[in-house]
This record gives structure tokens, sequence and C-alpha cells, in this order.
């Protein structure tokens, strides 16, 4: 009987141990020389899950920001270029595909990126799909050192594995987000979704605020998505 209890008592303690054990988060970093690519289903995402990224002011000259949505959509178009506008970045295309209806006819030369970021991967929202499928179709092209990032879109990363810290740039981020006015009329509520999210992130590094990311080699995006 008591060898009976000892093997449950350590089982326990193993089961006990997994569930409360701290998960680490690494801090996002970058090099002044890194070339940096968001692929952005809607205007608005790019905001929305990488403000921390656009913000940063060393990098924001190597930043491409790829909007594959609403270029014929004037008030949303308007809105894109005024939020890049004011954060200094200088690189970026807006495509007049429609919502739900994306093509790839624009081509962007994916060799020149060290580090890409793509919606998340478990994300059922069929553009941001298309966002990921098209760093996919390009795989070849990618750099073998290149980074891959899911930005955590519309729900909560599976296993998130670095962050940007957004306490200091909370404010500015809230800025950038109401210049979307067409999104602010929506019965979803994305304002306080988001920072909601950013601030229950925070908890997590011991931060007031933060933006998560999962990183992927070429080899794990390549084996985790699936068509």
């Amino acid at each position: 009987m008591n060898i009976i209890k000892s093997i449950t008592d350590k089982i326990l303690k193993n089961i006990h141990l997994k569930m409360f054990k701290k998960i680490s988060y690494k801090q996002l970093k970058f090099n002044k020389e890194d070339k940096i690519l968001i692929i952005s289903p809607h205007p608005d995402d790019e905001v929305f899950y990488c403000s921390g990224i656009i913000l940063n002011n060393m990098i924001k000259k190597n930043i491409t920001v790829l909007c594959l949505t609403n270029g014929k959509n004037s008030l949303r178009k308007k809105e894109f270029i005024k939020v890049m506008k004011l954060v200094g970045i200088r690189d970026y295309n807006i495509l007049n595909n429609m919502e739900g209806n994306i093509n790839f006819e624009y081509k962007i030369d994916f060799s020149l990126y060290d580090k890409i970021f793509i919606p998340n991967l478990n994300n059922t929202h069929n553009d941001h799909i298309i966002g990921s499928y098209l760093l996919y179709k390009n795989f070849e092209k990618i750099k073998k050192s290149c980074q891959i990032y899911s930005y955590e879109d519309n729900g909560t990363l599976n296993s998130p594995t670095h962050y940007t810290n957004l306490s200091r740039s909370i404010k500015m981020k809230i800025k950038l987000i109401k210049i979307y006015k067409t999104q602010m009329n929506s019965k979803f509520n994305f304002l306080d979704h988001i920072i909601s999210l950013n601030r229950y992130r925070g908890t997590l590094i011991n931060k007031s605020y933060a933006e998560f990311y999962k990183i992927f080699t070429k080899k794990s995006f390549k084996k985790k998505f699936k068509i």
C-alpha cells in the first residue's frame, strides 16, 4: 500500500510541476540591418497586432507593410496611409483586392527579408488564412535564416514564444487604432478587445501591456502549415 501511495504521490507531483511550471517568453529583438515584412490581411491588422514592431524607431526604415485588401475602399485606404505616414513607414502597399476575394498578382521578393510576420495560423478568417498561404506559396524564395512569426490576431496564440513591450507606447497604439474610424463604428468593440488582450499579455511578463508572437523556422513553418 505504501509503495502505491509513493508512486501516486510522485505522479501527482509531476503533474503539479508541469501545470505550474513558469513559462519563459523572449523579448522580440531586432538588428538595425534586419529587413522586416508584415503581411496584413486588412487595413488595421498591422496596428491591432503589430504596433510593437511598427513603433520601433530603430527598425521602421526597414519595415515593409503589405496590406492585401481594401485598396478600392477609399475610406479604409486613407486610414491606412494616414497610419503609415504617422508612424514614419515609407515602404507600404495596399492592394485592390476586396475582402474575401484575394488574388496573388502582386509580386514581392520574399528573399529580401530577415523577419516575416504573418497572421495566426489558427485563425479561421479566410483573408487571414490566405495571408499566411501567400508566404507558404513562396516558401522556396525565403532565406534559410529567415525567422517567421505569427502575430496574435482574433484570438490568442497557442504557445507563444516572443513579445514586444508596449508599456511606453500603448497610448500611441490607441491613437493609431482610433484612426480606423470605419472599424470603430462596428458593433464589435475592437479597441476594448485588443487593449484588454495587450493588458493580459503584459501581466505574463510583469509589464503593463504587451503583444505576443510565435516563432517558426522555415522547417517548422512548412510542417505546421496545412492547406
